[in-house]
């Protein structure tokens, strides 16, 4: 999960100004991978209940 999120940043980056690049691709990295490290692993399960 986190290789495929840090994947579609990278690819979406290519959409916005290359000043805004950096900024884009880091926003709200380390939220991010914080919840794909404690949620992630469950996130199947969370669908299936939800």
């Amino acid at each position: 999960m986190r290789s495929r999120w840090i994947q579609m940043r990278l690819r979406g980056s290519r959409k916005v100004p290359l000043h805004e690049q950096p900024e884009f691709v880091i926003k709200d990295m380390l939220f991010v991978l914080d919840w794909i490290s404690t949620s992630g692993p469950d996130f199947f399960g969370q669908l299936q209940s939800g």
